[in-house]
């Protein structure tokens, strides 16, 4: 059986093109036998992870990685953008 976890996130006016390509799969590490599909559609990227069964918890962690990431990463850019707005 296999397991799919689905998530989209908002990325709050931030180009979504810079978190997707923070988060490729090159930049990240994924667990064997996990595969990442990652997509970005106007203020959102979607994330989708699928994995065996056997592996839900590698599945589970994966996601939960790839979420606080994108956490930091627009904190990041949130802060730099104010940081811009203000010279």
């Amino acid at each position: 059986m296999i397991v799919k976890i689905y998530a989209e996130v908002t990325t709050q006016g931030i180009d979504p093109s810079l978190i997707k390509n923070s988060l490729e799969p090159d930049n990240i590490d994924i667990p064997k036998d996990v595969i990442l599909d990652l997509k970005y559609s106007g203020d959102r990227i979607i994330i989708s992870i699928e994995c065996s069964v056997s592996r839900i918890l590698t599945c589970r962690s994966t996601m939960d990685e790839i979420l606080m990431l994108i956490d930091s990463i627009l904190k990041s850019l949130e802060k730099h953008r104010i940081d811009i707005e203000r010279v």
